[in-house]
């Protein structure tokens, strides 16, 4: 039975077919406060592997985490040999769509990060991963593709470069005066340009000058003195070395007795642990830890995106022991 002209116009719009790709196009995008050595040899890998490359970041400005914004990013990536037609803004890095809309329909387009965001991104639906993709490849309309960025090691003026490290030689007082700062300037970005200089300098030195408010204001402050001098590790420890304090065996330890310690205690024991019996509680709650995660992720960015969470339940574990402690102190003092 033959289709009539009609029949496939009709249910041409339920058909989906991939598009096939033609053109591979290398997408290297990230934040870039600042552009370093080690970025320009990741896009230049890019480039040399699909001949065709990109580099896209936002133009979001503000806080330590976004000093500069998109036309001071571009202005330093051109100094450092970055054609200008390579850098795009976009407002999301991790689509491009700013970039991707000029594509044609049949072009595949790989992203490139580190290995924590590709393995995060290839768990979805549309990213998929390049290796395990790459004799097979649709338009971008259809999957996008991350590929792990190799890491590359530099050293410069004794140092490792990273984004620390950088950012540290742009700000930090130590490289005050003398010449040094301009010096090791030009061994990290390769080249010298006085007015991008002032502007990186103003822009970095400015989070170094917060940053030494930040902790004069904690002086004489019970908080302050709190964050900057207790040691956690001693804080946190359970039971202590030396015989001339009891053993903390638990709650029964201040009773006379079982039945005092079952009378006495029982409300609290069923504070303490109501939440191992409640499951949607606890599902609840790590809920709530999957949600900071990925706003610590937004806000901080990827690297710090655990140690966000381990910090948030230190300080929950700190205020916990703070209350046990309280609590203990209280039955022990009223010695039923």
């Amino acid at each position: 039975m033959q289709t009539t002209k009609l029949t496939e116009y009709l249910i041409e719009p339920f058909l989906v077919e991939q598009v096939k790709a033609k053109k591979v196009v290398g997408v290297y995008s990230g934040r870039f406060q600042p552009f370093g050595p080690h970025h320009k040899k990741t896009y230049e890998w890019l480039k040399k592997k699909f001949g065709n490359a990109y580099i896209v970041t936002s133009d979001i400005k503000g806080g330590s985490r976004h000093p500069m914004n998109f036309k001071e990013k571009k202005r330093h990536m051109m100094k450092m040999g970055i054609p200008s037609n390579r850098i795009i803004k976009v407002k999301n890095p991790y689509v491009a769509k700013e970039l991707t809309e000029k594509l044609s329909e049949d072009t595949a387009v790989v992203f490139a990060f580190g290995a924590k965001d590709a393995g995060r991104l290839a768990s979805g639906k549309y990213f998929q991963d390049y290796k395990k993709n790459k004799n097979n490849l649709v338009g971008y309309e259809e999957h996008g593709y991350v590929l792990v960025a190799p890491h590359i090691s530099m050293r410069v003026g004794g140092m490792e470069v990273s984004g620390t490290s950088m950012r540290e030689l742009l700000g930090h007082p130590k490289y005050e005066g003398g010449g040094e700062r301009k010096k090791l300037f030009k061994k990290m970005f390769g080249y010298f340009d006085q007015g991008v200089f002032n502007m990186l300098t103003n822009k970095f030195r400015k989070l170094y000058e917060k940053l030494d408010i930040s902790v004069r204001e904690f002086e004489g402050d019970k908080i302050g003195d709190f964050l900057t001098t207790i040691d956690m590790k001693e804080l946190i420890k359970e039971s202590s070395t030396s015989v001339n304090f009891e053993v903390d065996d638990g709650p029964p330890i201040h009773y006379r007795g079982f039945s005092d310690y079952k009378r006495v205690t029982k409300a609290w024991i069923d504070d303490m642990y109501k939440g191992l019996g409640n499951l949607p509680g606890v599902a609840l709650s790590g809920m709530g830890l999957g949600v900071f995660e990925e706003f610590a992720d937004y806000i901080l960015g990827t690297e710090f995106r655990i140690g966000s969470v381990f910090l948030l339940l230190v300080l929950i574990l700190v205020y916990r022991r703070f209350k046990l402690s309280r609590k203990r102190e209280y039955l022990k003092w009223i010695r039923i």
